[in-house]
């Protein structure tokens, strides 16, 4: 089986002979952007139109009412794994447009990936990692044929057909959505300081009994200057811990 090295290897030299820059100046409507950018791309990744995808899949909404997804991408001729909203090149991709991708995936969940694009914008989607019946609110992969560099061209190589897991996108997926709401949970918790986070820190200090006026002086304390003082510390206690004498840093 191939390597995503060797697929992204691929990927670059298809990229290089693609004339995709004069194709997005070219195209004006949906049915242009979906011919010129949207099914090469898709080639690109070696998918064809007889085997793999087709346009205007018609999902049953409630009330009998049909609906259709621009297009989809099977299989083996099975069920649709991935569900394509595409839209013109020459609009930007909207709130509206996402909601309108979930609407399709609530209705059609044995789908388990999304994509949405203009034609030169692709956002990836995936279900939520603490809820598999909803898509996520925001693409954890976003591939832009303006500006992309070798390593965006290795995290489009996952969806290649030569390598593509849908278990393995997931668990890909999965670990951005969480590491996301990691961090912005964290970011909420210190900053503004709670009450039980200012509690637990006047314990650690040993205090006896807090006060209105202690409260809101931790309450000040704990900011950008506090917090990165605690980051070197915590750091060094990481480097010390570990047998390795690595570091922790961002990257």
């Amino acid at each position: 089986m191939a390597t995503i090295k060797q697929i992204g290897n691929l990927l670059e030299k298809s990229f290089s002979k693609w004339e995709y820059i004069k194709a997005i100046k070219l195209n004006e409507d949906e049915s242009q952007t979906s011919d010129c950018l949207i099914e090469p791309f898709f080639n690109l990744l070696g998918y064809n139109k007889m085997e793999h995808y087709s346009h205007e899949f018609s999902l049953k909404f409630a009330k009998g009412s049909v609906k259709k997804v621009d297009m989809v991408i099977t299989l083996n001729r099975k069920t649709p794994i991935m569900l394509i909203e595409c839209k013109r090149s020459t609009s930007n991709l909207t709130d509206t447009n996402r909601k309108q991708l979930a609407e399709y995936f609530h209705n059609h969940k044995e789908s388990k990936l999304g994509i949405l694009t203009n034609g030169i914008v692709y956002e990836f989607y995936s279900v939520m990692w603490n809820d598999s019946k909803k898509l996520s609110n925001y693409p954890f992969m976003v591939f832009d044929l303006r500006d992309f560099t070798r390593a965006d061209l290795e995290d489009i190589a996952n969806f290649h057909i030569k390598v593509f897991n849908t278990r393995d996108i997931l668990e890909i997926s999965e670990e951005k959505y969480f590491l996301d709401d990691f961090n912005n949970a964290l970011t909420q918790t210190l900053y503004p300081a709670g009450d039980e986070l200012i509690k637990l820190v006047f314990q650690k200090m040993n205090g006896k009994r807090i006060t209105e006026k202690i409260s809101e002086k931790l309450s000040n304390l704990i900011n950008s200057v506090s917090l990165q003082n605690s980051i070197k510390k915590i750091k060094v206690l990481e480097g010390e811990k570990s047998s390795t004498r690595i570091y922790t840093t961002a990257d």
